[in-house]
């Protein structure tokens, strides 16, 4: 029994020796430019509400990309304007030790209420 658990103990001490650099400077992005979500007309028309959330990527660069709404209450109505409106938005992008990186991940709520 010994034997088994030598090497566990001597993994678990190897694991716990290792070092992270405590220098690590890391800057979320941030939004510089927000795009309101046009109101749908047919959805305006009928005096109906609604809410999208939408999950996407942010460039090194500070673009949106890969938008997707996840969950709405009318995707159908309120879907389009929402992925419309985020793909106009632009942020200061993350910084990771200097180097601007990507972000994925990143969500946004759109409510659509008069």
């Amino acid at each position: 029994m010994l034997k088994k658990i030598i090497p566990i103990l001597f993994l678990v001490v190897l694991l716990a020796c290792e070092t992270t650099d405590d220098r690590m400077q890391i800057i979320p992005a941030v939004i510089l430019k927000k795009a309101a979500a046009v109101y749908p007309p047919d959805a305006a028309s009928q005096n109906i509400e609604g809410w999208v959330w939408v999950r996407y990527s942010i460039t090194e660069n500070g673009n949106v990309i890969n938008a997707e709404v996840t969950q709405s209450n009318s995707e159908v109505l309120f879907g389009p304007a929402a992925i419309a409106a985020i793909q106009q938005f632009k942020y200061r992008p993350r910084i990771v030790n200097g180097q601007a990186t990507s972000v994925n991940g990143v969500t946004y709520r759109f409510d659509f209420t008069k």
